[in-house]
C-alpha cells in the first residue's frame, strides 16, 4: 500500500509525485510514472501511469487522464433549458414587484428572492459538458450559439442583485477548476467561449469603477479569465489549428476586441511581477504599478515615444527580467496564445501590425532575453559565448523573442542592433588575432574605395574581393577626395550605387507606370556594363540591401511589397500581384467573375503571356506550362490559368534574378536571428524609412544638441523651430534630405535622429545655411530676423541637389 504526498515543483517547471510506503515492509515493485502536461498551465507533471486523473498544484486544475464510466454517462440527465430559467426569473421579478413597497429593500431579504435562480444555476450550469451542450453552435461560422449566450447574461443582468452574477462566477470558476472531461477534442473547449462572454472578464485587468467597487467580483473574474487564457494556450496542435481556422473566418472588429482583451492581460501579468530583478522596487520609470491600476496601452504616438528603448536610456533596474517573466505560467500561455491570433492574421490580415505590438515589452531586458533564446536556438553559434550566461541553459525560459510580433519595431531594431553590434565585435577580434598570428596587416572594418565614375564597377570588386568582411562595420572613400566617413559618405554611396543600379541601361529592373513601382526586369535580361553580368549586378544589389541594414541606412526604393515579402519567405498572393500590376489585375478578376456559356469566344486566350523585354526591347511571348500554347483558358480552367499567370510574374519569371539577389542579401543578413523576427511590412520600413509618416520636429528638437555659442533659446534656434512645422511637406521632405542625406524619416520617428544645430561665425551673416551630413548636423548664421532666415534655410533647399531614381 503506498501513499502519495502533495505534488511539489522540482527545477524549473517539472512537478514530481513523491511517494512512500505507508508501512515498514520493503516495496519489490514501486508503482510506475509518466509525465503529462496541465491542460490549464502547461506544466510538466508526473504522476502513476494508472491515474485518473491528478490536481495541478501550480493552477490548482484537476486534469482528468481517462474518461470513466461514471463521468462519461450523459444520459438521463435533465439538460439546462434557457426557457426554464426564464420562467424561473420571471416568477421571481414578479414575487418581488408585488412585494415592493417603495422603500429600499434589505439586501437580505433581495437576495431572498432570487433563491430559486441561483439553485437552477448551480444544478444545471455546475458542468463542462452540460455547457457544451447547451451552447453547441447551431450557424456554421460561430463558434458557440450566442444567441443563447447572449440571452444567458441578459437574463442574469436584468436582475436587482449582484449576487447571482457572483454566484454564476463562482459555478464558472469550479468548473475551470474541475471540468471533469479530456479536454482533448474542439468539442470539449465550447465552455470557455461562453464564459469567456462574461462581461466583467474584461473590466478585471482595467480601471473600471464599476467592478472596482465589488472586489469579490473582481477577484472571481480574474481567476475565470486566467484559467481560460490558460486552457486556450495550451491547447494540443489539432484544437489550435482548428481554433486558428475559426480566427481566420472572424470579423475583423471581433478579432481585434479580442486582441485588446488579450494585450491588456500580458500587461496587467507585466505588472504584477514588477521589473528588475527579484525582490526590486516595483517603480516603472518613477510609476508605481499596481494591482488596482493596470498600464494602459494605448499606442498613440507619445507612448510609443515613451517606451521605444532607442529614445531613452532605461536604467537595468527598471528592466523586466527573463529570470521572473519567462517562468510565468500567466505570461507562458497568453503568448502561447496570441501566438495563434498572429498566425490566423498571417492567413488572412485583419489589421495593422502595429495593433500587435504590447508596449510595455520596451521595458524588457532584450539583451538577456535574446541571448536566453539565442542559446535555444542556437548553442553552436559562438559570437555570444563569452557572455554571462550563467545557469540560464539549466531552466527552459519562456523569452519573448519567440514572439516577435508583440515587439514594437523599436525593440526589434534594438535587438538586430545589439547582434550586429557583437557580429561586428567578433569579425574585428577575429582580424585582429590574424594580424598577430600572420603578422600582417588585417583591418577590423570593411572599406570600399570607389570612383564616381565607376561605383558600380569599383563597389562589386571590393565586394568580391573581401566576402568574409561584408559584416564588419562600413567605411567608404571616393578616390582623390578628402574626407573621414563619418556617415555621411557611407549615405553618398549608397545613394549613388542604388541609382545607378536602377539605371535603364542596366536592364536590372523596370518601372510600371500603372503602379508607380519598381519590379525585376523579366526574361534574358540585364546588359553587361564595364564587364559584369546581370546576376552579379543582381548579387551587388542583395549585398546593398544588407548592408543598409546592417549599417542603419535608409534607401530611397520603391518596390512592391512582394520583394519583401519574398525576402521573408511569405506567400505571395494575388493582392501582391494587383499591387504591381492594377489594371491587368482588374481584367483578370472581370475573367473570373464570367459565367456565360460564349467564354471561349469572348476571351480567347490560351495558357500563355506575352512581356516586354527589357533588355532587348521587344515582346517575348512564353507558355505557361508545357504546350501552354495551344491549350484554351475555358471557364473550368480559368482559375489555374490566373495562379499561373500570376506565379510566373512574381515568381517564375524572376526566379533567376530573385535568386542572385537574395544570395546576396542573405550573404550579409543569413547567419543572425535578428532579422527573420521582422514581417515584411517592417522590413521595407527598415530600408526604406516612411515617406508619408508626418515629421514630429517637436521630438526632434528634444534630442538636438547646439554648438558654437547656440542654446535651445538662442532667437535663431527657436525662429528655426517655429519655421520647420510650417514648410509643406516636400519642403521638410527637402530640408531633411539637406541635413541627413536622406528625405526618408528614420522607422522609429525623428526622435531616434542624431542631430546638432552650429553656430557660424566665417563670412557673411548673408550667406545660405550649409549642412554636413556626415554628423546631421545643420550650420547656420545668426541672421537679423526670422523673415531672412526662412528666405535663405528655403533658397538653400531649392538649390540642393538631392538623389532620386524610379
Amino acid at each position: 500500500m503506498f501513499k502519495f504526498n502533495p505534488l511539489h515543483i522540482v527545477g524549473r517547471e517539472k512537478i514530481k509525485i513523491r511517494y512512500q510506503s505507508s508501512d515498514r515492509l520493503d516495496c519489490e515493485d514501486p508503482p510506475k510514472f509518466r509525465e503529462t502536461r496541465c491542460r490549464c498551465c502547461g506544466t510538466l507533471l508526473r504522476h502513476p501511469i494508472d491515474a485518473v486523473k491528478f490536481k495541478c498544484t501550480i493552477c490548482e486544475v484537476t486534469v482528468v487522464l481517462r474518461q470513466t464510466a461514471n463521468s462519461r454517462d450523459t444520459e438521463g440527465k435533465i439538460l439546462p433549458d434557457l426557457e426554464q430559467l426564464s420562467n424561473i426569473v420571471g416568477q421571481c421579478l414578479e414575487s418581488y414587484k408585488k412585494d415592493q413597497t417603495g422603500d429600499e429593500t434589505p439586501a437580505k431579504e433581495l437576495n431572498s428572492y432570487f433563491i430559486p435562480v441561483e439553485k437552477y444555476i448551480v444544478q444545471k450550469f455546475g458542468t463542462a459538458e452540460a455547457l457544451n451542450q447547451l451552447f453547441k453552435p447551431t450557424v456554421k461560422d460561430q463558434i458557440i450559439n450566442y444567441e443563447k449566450a447572449v440571452t444567458f447574461y441578459n437574463l442574469i443582468g436584468s436582475l436587482p442583485t449582484k449576487r447571482p452574477i457572483y454566484l454564476i462566477l463562482r459555478v464558472f470558476n469550479e468548473v475551470l477548476k474541475r471540468p471533469k472531461i479530456l479536454m482533448d477534442k474542439w468539442e470539449h473547449y465550447l465552455f470557455i467561449f461562453f464564459i469567456l462572454e462574461v462581461p466583467s472578464l474584461r473590466q478585471c485587468i482595467n480601471n473600471s469603477t464599476t467592478i472596482s467597487r465589488t472586489p469579490k467580483i473582481k477577484t472571481l473574474s480574474y481567476e475565470i479569465l486566467k484559467r481560460c487564457i490558460g486552457y486556450l494556450g495550451s491547447m494540443n496542435s489539432k484544437v489550435s489549428v482548428k481554433y486558428k481556422n475559426h480566427l481566420v473566418r472572424l470579423h475583423p472588429l471581433k478579432f481585434q476586441k479580442q486582441w485588446e482583451i488579450l494585450n491588456l492581460y500580458l500587461s496587467y501579468q507585466f505588472q504584477k511581477i514588477g521589473p528588475g530583478p527579484p525582490h526590486s522596487p516595483r517603480g516603472l520609470s518613477g510609476t508605481l504599478l499596481t494591482e488596482s491600476s493596470p498600464v494602459d496601452e494605448t499606442k498613440d504616438g507619445t507612448v510609443s515615444y515613451l517606451f521605444h528603448p532607442g529614445r531613452q536610456k532605461i536604467p537595468l533596474e527598471s528592466r523586466f527580467r527573463i529570470e521572473k517573466y519567462g517562468l510565468d505560467w500567466h505570461i507562458r500561455t497568453v503568448c502561447q496564445l496570441m501566438n495563434i491570433y498572429f498566425q490566423a492574421h498571417c492567413e488572412q490580415p485583419k489589421c495593422d501590425i502595429s495593433v500587435f505590438y504590447n508596449m510595455i515589452i520596451d521595458f524588457i531586458d532584450y539583451k538577456r532575453d535574446f541571448m536566453m533564446w539565442h542559446k535555444m536556438n542556437r548553442e553552436q553559434w559562438r559570437t555570444l559565448d563569452d557572455l554571462s550566461m550563467t545557469q540560464l541553459h539549466e531552466t527552459h525560459y519562456t523569452a519573448l523573442c519567440q514572439y516577435p510580433f508583440l515587439m514594437s519595431l523599436g525593440v526589434k531594431i534594438a535587438i538586430m542592433e545589439f547582434e550586429t553590434g557583437k557580429m561586428m565585435e567578433h569579425n574585428a577580434e577575429q582580424a585582429f588575432l590574424k594580424a598577430l598570428d600572420s603578422r600582417k596587416l588585417y583591418d577590423v572594418h570593411f572599406r570600399i574605395k570607389v570612383r564616381r565614375s565607376h561605383v558600380t564597377q569599383d563597389s562589386l570588386t571590393s565586394i568580391q574581393r573581401h566576402p568574409h568582411d561584408l559584416k564588419k562595420s562600413l567605411r567608404v572613400e571616393f578616390s582623390n577626395e578628402p574626407g573621414i566617413d563619418a556617415g555621411g559618405l557611407k549615405k553618398e554611396w549608397f545613394l549613388l550605387l542604388t541609382r545607378e543600379l536602377f539605371h535603364p541601361n542596366h536592364g536590372l529592373f523596370q518601372y510600371v507606370e500603372e503602379s508607380r513601382l519598381s519590379w525585376f526586369a523579366y526574361g534574358n535580361t540585364g546588359l553587361k556594363l564595364h564587364g559584369e553580368n546581370n546576376n552579379e549586378l543582381y548579387y551587388l544589389f542583395g549585398v546593398v540591401l544588407g548592408l543598409a541594414i546592417y549599417n542603419s541606412t535608409i534607401l530611397d526604393l520603391h518596390f512592391a511589397r512582394a520583394m519583401y515579402k519574398k525576402l521573408c519567405n511569405e506567400r505571395i498572393t494575388f493582392e501582391d500581384y494587383e499591387e504591381l500590376y492594377p489594371e491587368t489585375a482588374r481584367n483578370l478578376k472581370k475573367m473570373l467573375s464570367y459565367s456565360e456559356l460564349d467564354f471561349s469566344d469572348i476571351f480567347g486566350l490560351s495558357f500563355e503571356t506575352t512581356y516586354y523585354d527589357v533588355a532587348s526591347g521587344i515582346n517575348v511571348t512564353k507558355p505557361l506550362c508545357d504546350g501552354g500554347e495551344s491549350i484554351p483558358v475555358t471557364s473550368e480552367n480559368k482559375t489555374e490559368f490566373v495562379e499561373r499567370w500570376v506565379n510566373f510574374y512574381m515568381n517564375e519569371g524572376v526566379s533567376s534574378s530573385f535568386s542572385a539577389f537574395q544570395s546576396g542579401f542573405t550573404r550579409v543578413i543569413g547567419d543572425g536571428l535578428a532579422f527573420p523576427m521582422f514581417k515584411s511590412c517592417e522590413v521595407e520600413r527598415l530600408i526604406c524609412g516612411s515617406i508619408e509618416q508626418d515629421m514630429d520636429f517637436e521630438q526632434l528638437r528634444a534630442v538636438t544638441k547646439y554648438q558654437g555659442g547656440f542654446h535651445n533659446q538662442t532667437p535663431v534656434v527657436e525662429w528655426l523651430w517655429e519655421i520647420l512645422p510650417q514648410l509643406s511637406h516636400e519642403q521638410q521632405r527637402q530640408f531633411l534630405h539637406f541635413v541627413t542625406g536622406s528625405d526618408r524619416v528614420p522607422v522609429t520617428g525623428l526622435a531616434t535622429l542624431p542631430f546638432k544645430v552650429t553656430r557660424t561665425t566665417s563670412g557673411s551673416h548673408d550667406q545660405l545655411p550649409t549642412a554636413h551630413t556626415c554628423f546631421n548636423e545643420l550650420c547656420l548664421y545668426e541672421y537679423e530676423s526670422r523673415d531672412t532666415l526662412l528666405l535663405r534655410l528655403v533658397t538653400a533647399l531649392e538649390m540642393y541637389e538631392g538623389y532620386g531614381f524610379k
